[in-house]
């Protein structure tokens, strides 16, 4: 038998750092590269921008078949011989996935107007692949280099791409007055300088071979993997594009900027659930179920806590922060913004449950919950976008995630995972209410906001659901040790 030896034994606290770092860093940068953005493109181009990106994001989900997950886990799990296969195996893969996909996109562009209401994509074909292959195999090699233990280089790989992208947008905007094609060869230049940056660190690492056996495995493993990721993207990007369709480009850049917040945080979160998954899977494993529920029900209160008074600033403070980041042109998108934030709030609880159920070996159960809150999710956009104009997709966010809830709080328990529900549902509550009496009230003396922030962490301590000593799972998350590699043949 030969055991695999990613250098050392990692511990949580050394990755979470890193990737907490990475993502910090990449969402300060990308608010500036926003903050410049929207200030110099107009309106309606930046909302064609937003679905070009739609647009590339949903063709690297079309062709990922599950091996961001996958090459992950088994990277991480196999030894040198076996590393060198799949990583050889999945990069071979991908660049035939490019090509394929790159010709249908040139053989069938007509139709990407059902995509991209705008036109942006057909009027940038020439430039949508190259984008492409840009964003999937940057995702892809990141992925790797997570199942290599790189922490560090993922770090320094995302703040690279990001750093890049801000000052070649400020060139492009600034100095060559381009406009949305300025934003494109941002996107396009800093993506490929990063992607060679995490190439010279995989082979640093482990070097690269073919083997048909192995990409049968990974797309074996990977491909329920990929169902739900396609589920989860077109619940995360189908509201931009139904603004598109319903509402128009102005709206879609509106909302963009709406959700600009809440998308960066919901990437922060990953430095959380990256830390929070394999930890909680390693418990169960063992059957130590008693510590996975404590971790469970430690981490649901105290993210439900600090997310909910994050949303109620942004419900309380909505115009103003938008206004600061984003311009006065954007001060209407206010309402939208905290809205959007207390989906977020949801979201986050929704994400740390399915992860645990994935964790249990139940990724069908977490499936189901996934294609409810999406179907959810489609049918308010239908109904409220109309009415409300993009601030409709913002309400049918946030009411997808909580019609989900009972859900996924039934799939628990019947797979007897215990969640302590009072907790985290008092702080919901409470948030909610805090919230409709803000919008009711539309309070303009600072006094009285404050008072609502301050009165929503008054009543939680008062009513025991949140206290000093629940930082403790941050600490206790941090210090855990990574589990020994596995053995294989």
């Amino acid at each position: 038998m030969s055991e695999q030896t990613p250098e050392t034994r990692l511990n949580l606290r050394r990755g979470f750092l890193y990737t907490g770092a990475g993502s910090i860093g990449v969402v300060v940068l990308l608010f500036l590269e926003t903050m410049i953005a929207v200030r110099l493109v107009p309106p309606e181009q930046y909302g064609g921008y937003m679905l070009l990106i739609f647009v590339v994001n949903l063709f690297v989900t079309v062709i990922d078949f599950g091996l961001k997950t996958s090459i992950t886990k088994m990277v991480a799990s196999g030894d040198a011989a076996t590393q060198s296969a799949l990583i050889g195996s999945a990069v071979c893969l991908r660049l035939l996935a490019l090509l394929v996909l790159s010709a249908v996109i040139w053989l069938a562009q007509d139709w990407l107007g059902l995509l991209d209401p705008t036109g942006t994509s057909q009027r940038y074909i020439l430039l949508l692949p190259v984008m492409l292959a840009v964003t999937s195999l940057d995702e892809l090699l990141l992925a790797i280099l997570q199942g290599l233990l790189a922490y560090r280089q993922i770090a320094v790989a995302q703040i690279l791409r990001s750093l890049l992208r801000l000052v070649l947008t400020g060139v492009f905007l600034l100095v060559f007055d381009l406009s949305l094609l300025g934003l494109i060869h941002a996107w396009n230049i800093a993506g490929a300088i990063a992607i060679v940056y995490e190439i010279l660190a995989m082979l640093s690492l482990r070097r690269g071979r073919l083997r048909f056996d192995v990409v049968r495995e990974m797309l074996t493993f990977g491909l329920p993997i990929y169902f739900n990721r396609v589920i989860w993207f077109v619940f995360q990007r189908i509201n931009l594009l139904l603004v598109g369709w319903l509402a128009g480009p102005v709206s879609v850049a509106l909302f963009a900027v709406a959700s600009r917040i809440p998308d960066a945080l919901m990437r922060l979160s990953d430095s959380f659930t990256s830390v929070y998954f394999p930890t909680i899977a390693a418990l169960l494993a063992r059957d130590q179920r008693e510590q996975a529920a404590n971790m469970l029900n430690e981490s649901l209160r105290l993210i439900s806590f600090v997310i909910g008074l994050g949303a109620l600033v942004a419900v309380v403070f909505g115009r103003e922060i938008v206004t600061l980041l984003f311009s006065t042109a954007y001060v209407d998108v206010g309402d939208a913004f905290g809205i959007l934030m207390l989906a977020l709030h949801i979201s986050f609880i929704l994400n740390v449950l399915g992860y645990t159920l994935t964790a249990a070996d139940k990724p069908t159960s977490s499936l189901i919950a996934d294609t409810t809150r999406t179907a959810l999710n489609l049918a308010g956009n239908a109904v409220l976008i109309p009415l409300l104009n993009y601030v409709g997709a913002a309400v049918a966010n946030l009411l997808a995630g909580h019609l989900t809830q009972p859900l996924v709080l039934h799939l628990l328990r019947r797979h007897q995972i215990p969640v302590i529900l009072l907790p985290y549902l008092k702080q919901t509550t409470l948030l909610l209410l805090c919230s409709l009496c803000f919008w009711l009230l539309q309070p303009t003396d600072l006094i009285i906001r404050a008072t609502l922030i301050l009165g929503y962490v008054g009543l939680n301590v008062l009513l025991s659901t949140i206290a000093f000593s629940d930082l403790r799972i941050l600490l206790r998350v941090s210090q855990t040790k990574a589990q020994p590699p596995l053995k294989t043949p």
